[in-house]
């Protein structure tokens, strides 16, 4: 710097160099738009040095100013210098060296520099406190649009538990305003029974970190509600409480979740644990078990500390060296190529912890994304012997019944082996005639017999097989040289029980042992007798026996003869629940329509 010689700058210097180049405000001189004089503090503002300064050209001052602040400056400059009344403190911006904007705040006056007029000015650079105050200010904007905005409830509490400030979420939810709030302990809003848990979790803020976390019931304007909060303390010098801020969230409908939950796990907990089936859970990777209920440890003979890992279990409780590696080789393929299948055995004997045998299906469920095996194993061991005990007792019963239809059937022929001696010693035709109709009559029914005797099934027999050897018995019974007749059978081949097969028997035999006595005489060429069984529709079954004879002389009813034979075919139409019909135009025909039996219902059984 080069000052004027002249005395009133020697003055000025002598008077104030030692204040002014020492202050932190920077102090300026311009006289007809040129820097006459910079102190250290106003060239650090600029970013020039003062020789920089006193050189610049009054276009270079002006460019020391901000474009849309140069008129303001230069004509509160020219105002002052002219005498008018302008403010003397007022802010702008300038332009520093590294073209940096900087908010500046200006104390200005007018005063005499080598006796010429000038404005000395005192500048502040106030950027830093500016952009604080506007930090600041945005700071206290989004802290308020949060508060205000949130649904989080935000409260602060002076030490003795005093509301100090409450957010608007927490007047709403509490139903109150905030002047109801304010200076009242918030601890008469909360559950009798949370208050001690309550008062615990808070003296937790005295300790470091100073803060505490806490679920209560409060009364709010729904009632009672379950409220979390998240609290930390504010602490003066000392280290004393002076106030605390908490945090907090309504989480009601959680809690009542959790409750539904818990309550619900204790109950599949409980299912689970007296199922009449064994369950286990256990890791497919370490095979250890995370479950096992109490009827698996009694189907095993183990406690569960006693199997602590599947592999324990195939040690002490699979006898069967190959079933076990059968088993195990099983289970390891299908987790080792993650095949999402249920895994089934049966009929598994093991040997308990008792040392007692048993007889055990399991079933084994992968659950690949949770790392576990579902296990269930079910005691067949009860099921077992029931079943052997009813195989021997049918066996057993198997063999009686087969042996009474071997009785049945040599009694029945003992009977015919006597009518045939007693026949023996009688004359009279008719009687004889007679004989021979009961002895037809038994063969039908022992026939049965004798084919339940051989039958796997000793109920039911073969309709077609039971028909064709009795119309074999019947044709060599009743047909001689002279009176040959063929009989055809049209015989579906479906079961027939007793209830059945001896009505249905019997009746053919009456109806046939008729027709070859009385139909035909024996001029008649290609006798023919047809016997048709067979179903007539979902419901019924139908019996016909037809001859190409002399037929009736004209239609009668069965019910109307005397003789014993047809009678008896009544009889057993009615036993059977059905009709009968006669037909009598070239021949004679009887059908007869009855009920299928229950077990025929769904179709034939062959």
């Amino acid at each position: 710097m080069n000052p004027d010689t002249s005395n009133s700058a020697d003055i000025f210097y002598e008077k104030y160099h030692q204040l002014v180049e020492n202050s932190l405000q920077g102090i300026v001189i311009l006289q007809n738009l040129k820097i006459v004089y910079s102190n250290k503090a106003f060239a650090n503002i600029t970013g020039y040095s003062i020789d920089e300064l006193i050189s610049f050209t009054p276009q270079q001052v002006d460019n020391l100013v901000h474009p849309e602040d140069r008129q303001l400056v230069w004509d509160n400059f020219r105002k002052r210098l002219a005498g008018f009344d302008v403010p003397t403190h007022y802010r702008f911006r300038g332009i520093s060296k590294d073209n940096r904007t900087k908010i500046l705040e200006l104390y200005s006056q007018k005063t005499e520099y080598n006796g010429a007029p000038a404005i000395q000015g005192l500048i502040l650079d106030i950027t830093e406190r500016i952009e604080a105050q506007k930090a600041l200010e945005k700071s206290k904007y989004n802290y308020s649009l949060l508060i205000n905005n949130t649904t989080d409830l935000i409260v602060k509490v002076d030490s003795e538990g005093k509301f100090l400030f409450v957010s608007p979420s927490y007047c709403k939810l509490f139903g109150k305003t905030e002047d109801q709030l304010l200076g009242k302990y918030f601890m008469p809003l909360v559950h009798e029974e949370d208050r001690k848990r309550t008062e615990l979790a808070m003296e937790q803020l005295k300790k470091h970190p100073h803060t505490c976390y806490v679920e209560q019931r409060a009364m709010t304007k729904k009632g009672w509600r379950w409220l979390a909060w998240s609290d930390k303390a504010a602490l003066d010098e000392e280290g004393n409480i002076i106030n605390i801020i908490g945090s907090g969230r309504d989480i009601h409908e959680i809690k009542q979740t959790e409750k539904i939950l818990k309550d619900r796990t204790k109950l599949i907990e409980t299912i689970l644990e007296y199922l009449p089936v064994g369950l286990s859970v256990h890791e497919i990777d370490s095979g250890k078990f995370a479950f096992m209920n109490e009827k698996l440890q009694e189907i095993y003979g183990w406690a569960e500390e006693d199997l602590p890992d599947i592999y324990s279990v195939f040690s002490k409780v699979y006898s069967d060296e190959k079933q076990k590696h059968l088993i195990a080789n099983e289970v390891m393929s299908n987790l080792k190529n993650k095949n999402d299948v249920k895994m089934y055995w049966n009929d598994i004997e093991i040997t308990t912890g008792n040392n007692e045998k048993k007889v055990i299906s399991t079933k084994i469920i992968p659950l690949y994304d949770q790392n576990l095996l579902i296990s269930t194993v079910l005691d067949l061991s009860e099921r077992v012997r029931a079943d052997n005990k009813l195989k021997s007792s049918l066996e057993e019963k198997e063999i009686l019944l087969r042996e009474i239809h071997h009785r049945v059937k040599n009694n029945l022929q003992t009977i015919m082996s006597l009518l045939d001696l007693q026949a023996e010693y009688v004359e009279d035709s008719k009687i004889l005639e007679i004989f021979k109709s009961s002895q037809s009559r038994i063969r039908s029914m022992a026939l049965i017999h004798e084919w339940l005797y051989k039958s796997e099934d000793l109920s039911k027999i073969r309709a077609d097989e039971y028909l064709n050897n009795l119309i074999d018995y019947l044709g060599s019974t009743y047909q001689t040289d002279e009176s040959e007749v063929n009989i055809n059978t049209e015989v579906t081949d479906f079961l027939l029980n007793l209830d059945v097969a001896i009505p249905c028997g019997l009746i053919i035999n009456e109806l046939v042992s008729n027709s070859m006595k009385h139909a035909f005489n024996n001029s008649k060429k290609n006798k023919e007798i047809r016997i048709l069984l067979q179903e007539k529709d979902y419901e019924q079954l139908i019996l016909a026996v037809t001859d190409n004879g002399v037929g009736f002389p004209e239609i009668v009813n069965i019910d109307s003869l005397d003789t014993l034979g047809l009678q008896l075919v009544s009889m057993l139409v009615k036993q059977l629940g059905g009709t009968y019909s006669i037909y009598s135009e070239r021949g004679t025909k009887v059908e007869i329509v009855f009920p299928k039996p229950v077990y025929l219902l769904n179709g034939y059984i062959e």
